[in-house]
């Protein structure tokens, strides 16, 4: 018998208003980390929902920069900070919990990443994640990412300590949202979906956490986009996410991502399109050697067979725009794509796809993901 394991200890508040619940989520002096945006957002609310004497680094930026939150981390020590409530999408995630670990530990990123120290395990401060887009799914995972520029290099903070304490997710945050942002937060959503079922540690419950989230996004996805104040459409979007979000987190994410990462040091392509770039050409390779899983996905979706749902993914995606936003955030150029070809063997991402990657194999998918883009 297959050992499995699944673990996920933060505690999930989804719902309409969910937000009103975060002061009691609250425990001593707190750090709210967020975007100047968002900072401007929740000065203007007529409802503060969030704590009014707390310490505040509304700096974020996307992609957050390894470097600027070493600075941060060293302006905010020394006030007494107990916790973090970090509010947005992925980069206010990230930078919450890389401000939580260095402000609970004494460490710092350049010491861990660069000088080789090791990554405490323990004395992280607890963070309240507050889910402002769904996509990431970063207010119930194990990661933040993090962006060494000055090396272009993607960085991953990871490990029990990096789970939120406390996730909420209100729908009703996210109903502003633009549309770029919607969708590419939403495909990033359906994207860690599936990157969890051709994962090589899928699970049963995966698979059975991952066809619902894939089933919710692939019906609410186009629908916010259509209809960006449908608060239904929203919470769905957003269950979506969050279900992704806990699928990765037993599973790590695959093949999609190891490609994303490049595209997104170089040329700045947000995240979510980053890796629905090479989604369909990555269904396709998978399809080949499929094990029963995309089989039961395809039909626990409503789909009838493997090809079914690949056409259907390629419909989605026509609907949703990709193939146009692509073209604004790539270079016309395919070969300066390709050329990053070898910077996209990505450990713990490329070899976690349920078949093997080898150079010919990723230079294959990415040659299909330019001509399907």
């Amino acid at each position: 018998m297959t050992l499995h394991t699944f673990h996920c200890p933060t505690r999930l508040h989804l719902g309409r208003d969910a937000r009103h619940r975060v002061p009691d989520l609250l425990r001593g002096r707190t750090l709210i980390v967020c975007t100047p945006g968002q900072w401007a957002r929740l000065q203007a609310d007529a409802e503060p929902w969030w704590p009014r004497e707390a310490a505040v680094f509304a700096e974020v930026t996307p992609n957050p920069d390894l470097d600027a939150l070493d600075v941060a981390a060293d302006a905010l020590r020394g006030q007494g900070i107990e916790g973090v409530l970090a509010i947005g999408g992925g980069s206010a995630m990230d930078a919450g919990k890389a401000l939580a670990a260095m402000l609970g530990t004494g460490g710092s990123l350049h010491r861990w990443f660069r000088a080789g120290e090791p990554i405490p395990e323990a004395g992280w401060l607890p963070v309240v994640a507050v889910a402002t887009t769904a996509g990431t799914g970063s207010e119930v995972t194990p990661f933040a990412t993090i962006w060494d520029t000055a090396r272009m290099r993607k960085r991953s903070l990871s490990g029990p300590a990096a789970f939120p304490a406390e996730a909420v997710v209100d729908p009703v945050l996210m109903a502003s949202m633009p549309p770029a942002v919607t969708r590419s937060t939403g495909l990033d959503a359906l994207n860690q979906a599936l990157e969890s079922v051709w994962s090589r540690e899928a699970t049963p419950w995966t698979e059975a956490l991952a066809a619902r989230a894939v089933a919710l996004a692939m019906e609410a996805l186009p629908q916010v986009l259509e209809r960006p104040h449908d608060l239904g459409a929203r919470h769905r979007m957003a269950e979506a996410s969050v279900l992704a979000g806990v699928c990765i987190a037993q599973t790590r994410t695959a093949l999609c991502h190891a490609i994303s990462y490049p595209l997104t040091l170089h040329f700045g392509t947000p995240h979510g399109l980053a890796c629905a770039f090479s989604m369909q050409a990555v269904w396709s390779a998978c399809a080949g050697a499929d094990d029963g899983r995309l089989s039961r996905l395809a039909r626990a979706t409503g789909h009838g067979s493997v090809e079914a749902f690949g056409s259907a993914l390629a419909e989605l995606l026509e609907r949703c725009g990709l193939s146009e936003a692509l073209a604004e955030s790539l270079p016309q150029d395919h070969a300066a794509v390709l050329a990053l070809v070898g910077e996209m063997h990505a450990p713990g991402r490329s070899d976690n796809l349920m078949v093997p990657v080898t150079e010919a194999v990723l230079a294959e998918v990415v040659k299909r993901s330019l001509a399907l883009s």
